[in-house]
C-alpha cells in the first residue's frame, strides 16, 4: 500500500510519464488517485489495484476485464482509457488502469452537500445514464456495469 511518503515520492514519475497528486478514494485493494501525465500535459484518473491488500483471484480478473472493456469502447459520459501498467516502485505493487479526468463532483458529494435537483434535472440525468447503459447493451459482448451508484456518477460543471 502506499504511504504519504511513497506518493510525495511518486512525484518522481510512474513509468517515467505519470505523478500522483492526491487521493480520490479508498477501499480495500483499490485506490483512486488523480494524476498528472507528463507526456500529454493533462490530469488523469490512475485506478490502483494493490497487490499489498488482500486479494481474491477475481478482483485481478476484474480489473483486467475492466482494462479490456474500456480500450475497446468509446462513448462521451465514459473515461477514456488512455494506459495501463504494473508498478512495483516509490510503495506501489499492483496494477494501474489510467483514464481520462472528467471535472466535476460525484451524485453522492453533491447530495450529501445538500443539493436538491428539480424533477426537469433528475430527468434528464436519468436520461443521459439510460443513454450509457443502452451504448453498453449494444456492445458485442453486451457489457453490464456493476458498480452503478451516486459516487459512481460525475456531474460536469454547467457551462453557461
Amino acid at each position: 500500500m502506499a504511504t504519504p511518503g511513497a506518493l510525495q515520492q511518486a512525484q518522481q514519475q510512474l513509468c517515467d510519464r505519470y505523478s500522483i497528486q492526491q487521493t480520490l478514494g479508498v477501499r480495500l485493494g483499490r485506490r483512486t488517485l488523480l494524476g498528472y501525465d507528463h507526456r500529454q500535459n493533462r490530469q488523469v484518473v490512475i485506478k490502483y489495484l494493490c497487490f499489498d491488500d488482500p486479494l481474491q483471484p477475481v478482483d485481478i480478473k476484474r480489473f483486467h476485464q475492466e482494462i479490456l472493456v474500456l480500450k475497446r469502447i468509446s462513448h462521451g459520459a465514459i473515461p477514456a482509457y488512455v494506459d495501463d501498467f504494473e508498478v512495483h516502485q516509490y510503495g506501489y505493487n499492483g496494477l494501474m488502469l489510467v483514464q481520462a479526468y472528467v471535472p466535476g463532483e460525484s451524485l453522492y458529494a453533491l447530495i450529501n452537500s445538500g443539493r436538491s435537483f428539480s424533477e426537469h434535472e433528475v430527468r434528464r440525468l436519468a436520461k443521459q445514464i439510460l443513454e450509457i447503459l443502452d451504448y453498453l447493451h449494444q456492445q458485442t459482448p453486451t457489457i453490464i456495469h456493476r458498480d452503478i451508484k451516486p459516487s459512481s456518477l460525475v456531474l460536469r460543471p454547467a457551462s453557461g
